[in-house]
């Protein structure tokens, strides 16, 4: 439903009761007025870690700039800034290279501007128990840091690594296979 089709249905379930014509007037007034300041609600935007960091870094850089007012004014140099290159004194390598292999990424980065950001999750791997040639024996995490093997676990986090306890655990040579979301819903 549309902000003239939620006016004309109140405005039609009012029409029904009996109440003085003022009070009918200025009730459809301050109900007008307030669903036309209602704004969409926006998820915030999903972007690797790093590049998030460095954006907000960015345009953070702007909104202390004398010459920018507001963080529109921020947002808009800091998009500037991305395909000129030219230095601002800032570690933008991760944000660059995301910014130019990635599909609508000016987009993005004016969405996570207006409406933040979040983190995008690592991946996270299901890893086969090495030399047991049994199938869907997997690693187990322990609460006290050490590692089990359980037959299955598909949607039990204490089978899912992300690659950094993976190789804390130095079982980078293990096989393993990536976790889906599907898998965990």
């Amino acid at each position: 439903m549309n902000k003239e089709e939620a006016k004309m249905k109140i405005f039609n379930k009012l029409s029904e009761m009996d109440m003085p014509a003022d009070d009918f007037v200025e009730i459809v007034h301050m109900i007008d007025t307030a669903v036309d300041a209602i704004e969409p609600e926006h998820k915030k935007v999903v972007l690797p870690k790093a590049v998030g960091e460095q954006w907000d870094m960015l345009v953070d850089h702007y909104v202390s700039d004398q010459a920018v007012t507001d963080k529109s004014s921020a947002i808009n140099r800091a998009m500037c800034w991305l395909p000129n290159r030219w230095s601002v004194g800032l570690d933008c390598g991760d944000l660059l290279y995301w910014w130019a292999n990635t599909q609508d990424s000016y987009t993005k980065l004016a969405d996570a501007a207006r409406y933040g950001w979040v983190a995008k999750p690592d991946k996270r791997y299901r890893v086969k128990v090495y030399g047991i040639d049994l199938p869907g024996l997997y690693y187990w995490k322990r609460d006290d840091g050490t590692t089990s093997f359980v037959q299955g676990g598909a949607g039990q986090p204490e089978t899912e690594f992300t690659m950094d306890e993976i190789r804390k655990r130095h079982l980078e040579k293990c096989e393993r296979e990536e976790v889906t979301d599907d898998e965990n819903d």
